[in-house]
């Protein structure tokens, strides 16, 4: 069996990957080299290509696997249908594609062309989709994400999504009853390297994970706010309750224990 995967939203795909070699299952990542600018895809060795070397490789070489696994790159779905119809699609949501409604009635018309739909957070369950999708949580590299000493200071740190402003999440932490030395930076303006992010982290007591997207809250742990919690940050999500400890279902083990049953199912489907 071997699994290629497109795109690397947060570096899933990269986590993935790795698993899967380590398990004897031959895997693959390709991303477009400029959405890349934390060096994710780089930092886990794997391949990056401008736009169009990117799309013309990723469909020449998608006919030597027996699962493509898309992560949001719900643009190559037409392409590989019309090149290879047998080829078994999976289409891997983890979030905003879904959320912001991104691609109206373009992403339920496409679905009808992928195998298997997997989304990476409760809450995209409640979404109408043309298969009944599967939760498998995203996995954080506990490696890199590793506990480490850290001053108990009192400083918070949080990255915005999209529109929210700073002055909406101190406002949201002072009605939900907390006090923080808060420092942020929006989403978009984010220039940490993935490999610098831990010790970015490691200079804070908290992380505030209190996403508040086209004016609705998420419940969702943000993939920097289960980084933080492997960290041992105490991480303040939506729900007012604070964590330092990372679920396990966030962990290699259970989330990879899953995904291989889902490839195995579809190969011998």
């Amino acid at each position: 069996m071997k699994v290629l995967h497109i795109w690397n939203q947060a570096g899933t795909a990269s986590l993935i990957s790795n698993e899967l070699n380590a398990r004897g299952i031959y895997s693959a990542v390709l991303q477009d080299k400029k959405h890349d600018s934390l060096g994710i895809s780089k930092y886990y060795n794997d391949v990056t290509y401008t736009k169009i070397p990117f799309l013309l490789h990723s469909l020449s070489a998608s006919r030597l696997y027996d699962i493509i696994h898309l992560h949001d790159s719900y643009f190559m779905i037409l392409p590989l249908k019309i090149l290879y119809p047998g080829k078994k699609i999976i289409m891997h949501y983890h979030g905003s594609l879904v959320r912001n409604n991104t691609l109206g009635k373009k992403r339920l018309f496409l679905e009808k062309y992928v195998n298997k739909i997997i989304v990476s957070t409760p809450d995209l369950l409640k979404y109408n989709y043309q298969k009944p999708p599967e939760l498998v949580y995203d996995m954080i590299d506990q490696e890199l994400f590793k506990p480490k000493p850290r001053p108990l200071n009192g400083r918070a740190f949080s990255c915005l999504k999209w529109t929210q402003t700073d002055q909406s999440l101190r406002n949201k932490l002072i009605t939900s009853g907390f006090s923080f030395h808060l420092e942020t930076q929006n989403r978009n303006a984010r220039l940490i390297p993935y490999v610098d992010f831990p010790n970015f982290l490691n200079q804070f007591e908290f992380y505030i994970d209190m996403p508040i997207i086209n004016n609705k809250i998420v419940y969702a742990n943000s993939c920097a706010g289960l980084q933080a919690m492997s960290l041992g940050l105490k991480v303040i999500s939506n729900d007012g309750i604070i964590r330092s400890t990372l679920p396990n279902h966030h962990k290699p083990n259970q989330v990879m224990k899953q995904l291989t049953e889902i490839y195995k199912k579809m190969v011998k489907g």
